[in-house]
């Protein structure tokens, strides 16, 4: 997963070693639904004036597909996973 200058998004490839790879677009949560940690993170980043860190943190607590199979999945559970 991606979350940078280079857009939100998923792929199986290596992203840094070419331009031409397939991607899948992230997608954000909804920062009035956010609850929790993820609310907290969310809030505190705009209470101190970094509007693009909030707006990171809503592609982080958001959804992606898989590459492979197409399924939905949270990407920050996946974050988690791989930690595991």
């Amino acid at each position: 997963m991606v979350l940078g200058e280079r857009g939100f998004f998923s792929t199986t490839e290596d992203y840094a070693l070419s331009d031409n790879v397939e991607t899948f677009p992230l997608h954000p949560a909804d920062p009035r639904a956010l609850e929790g940690l993820c609310r907290r993170l969310y809030d505190l980043a705009l209470a101190d004036g970094h509007e693009e860190v909030a707006r990171v943190l809503t592609y982080a607590f958001g959804e992606a597909a898989c590459p492979e199979c197409e399924q939905p999945f949270s990407v920050v559970g996946q974050v988690v996973a791989s930690f595991s």
